[in-house]
């Protein structure tokens, strides 16, 4: 999964779950960083607008991925931090959506590993 799936996804099941305790404070989070920081995106608030209407499609979730990778928001620290706390707290409450964390590590750059339950495991690295 790349770094902006993973953000579009905690963004999908932070929407399907805002009844649960800590997931709706996360979920507001993220979204008011992506407000502050990508506010000149039309599309990539669009898509996080077309979401939040529809939370479980697909079609919307890869939407927003794509335009949250054409902001860059991948490379930007305190998303994606966001994006993990998000990511936990959907996880107390639906443990059956399978655990996806995100690791950050810093050397000469950044890289970002995401692994999930999956058999796989995706580096992308930004410098």
């Amino acid at each position: 999964m790349e770094t902006a799936a993973f953000i579009a996804t905690a963004l999908a099941n932070g929407l399907g779950n805002l009844a649960a305790e800590g997931v709706k404070s996360a979920y507001q989070h993220l979204k008011s960083l992506l407000q502050k920081k990508c506010n000149t995106r039309a599309d990539l608030m669009e898509a996080l607008d077309g979401l939040e209407k529809k939370p479980d499609s697909p079609g919307r979730k890869g939407t927003l991925g794509e335009e949250l990778g054409a902001a860059g928001v991948q490379h930007d620290a305190e998303i994606l931090a966001a994006a993990k706390v998000l990511m936990e707290a959907v996880e107390k409450v639906r443990p059956d959506l399978g655990r996806i964390s995100i690791h950050q590590e810093v050397k000469g750059g950044i890289g970002y590993a995401i692994s999930g339950t999956g058999a796989a495991t995706v580096i992308h690295r930004a410098k």
